[in-house]
This record gives C-alpha cells, structure tokens and sequence, in this order.
C-alpha cells in the first residue's frame, strides 16, 4: 500500500478534498481566460436604422466616433442591420446618413460600453427628414392656453 506523508495519497487515490481543489483552480482558471479574450477582443455595438416610415433602413451609412480618435463606418444590410467589432471600451456617439436622401438624418446618439452588462450593445437608429423637425412644436402649454382650448371645446358643445 502506498503513502505520502501529507496525507492526501493513499493507495494510488486523491482524497476529495484535494480533489475539490483541483476543481476550482481550473475553473478560475478557465473563467479568467474567458474574461480577457473577451476583453481583448472588445466590444460589438450593433443594431437596426429604420426610414421615418418604419421600414428598414438599406445601405444608409452608419458613422462612429469617440474621444479616444476612434472614426469607423459602416453600411447597413438589406435588413437595416449593422455591426462595428472590437470597439475599445469608452463613450461613442453613433449618426446615420441616407446617401439615397439626404433630408433624412438622425440626432447624434450616444453609446457607453460601461453600462452593458457582457461584451455586446444594442442600439437601434431611427431616421427622421427635416420637414419633421420643422413642424415640431413645444410640448409646454400655460395654463391660460389649456383653459382657452378647453373653453372653446365646451363651447362648441352647446
């Protein structure tokens, strides 16, 4: 019969405490491989650009900027559908043009990769035309404007 001073070989055997050692130090070991490829391989921000109709948005371009110098662009699929990979962690403002029509836009939008929980963000893009903006109206009414409206309603009721 075999056996080592420390106790933990007996008889060619690995008690289960060392057994269960052995475990977790490969499974930290796995996980921390896992979390640096996935940072070293940086973040995915991806979604969908849809036309002021609702529609998807194709082949509109699709422009990324951030503090760190970092200007890509890409251009949509059929499906209004895209994707900028290896993007480093930090704050972007993401915009969309329609060579197709130029009146159509949209606001810079703004992307954080500190607030996603893996590696992955989504942000879907809306376009919008000029025309739009222009016919928009503030969305703050005084009180002597709600009570004019509501007097004229009631008396057109009578």
């Amino acid at each position: 019969m075999r056996s080592y001073s420390g106790g933990h070989v007996r008889g060619g055997r690995v008690s289960s405490g060392r057994l269960v050692s052995i475990i977790a130090a490969l499974m930290a070991l796995v996980l921390a491989v896992v979390d640096s490829s996935a940072l070293q391989a940086g973040f995915s921000i991806y979604g969908t650009v849809s036309l002021p109709d609702g529609d998807p948005a194709i082949r509109v371009i699709v422009r990324i900027s951030g503090l760190s110098g970092l200007n890509r662009e890409v251009r949509t699929d059929n499906q209004g559908r895209y994707e900028f990979q290896g993007i480093p962690s930090g704050r972007y403002r993401l915009t969309v043009t329609n060579p197709a029509d130029p009146s159509q836009f949209t606001d810079a939008v703004e992307a954080d990769t500190s607030r996603t929980a893996g590696n992955r963000l989504l942000v879907h893009l809306y376009l919008r035309t000029a025309q739009a903006k222009k016919e928009s109206k503030a969305g703050v009414v005084s009180m002597a404007e709600g009570f004019a409206a509501d007097t004229k309603r009631c008396e057109k009721g009578f």
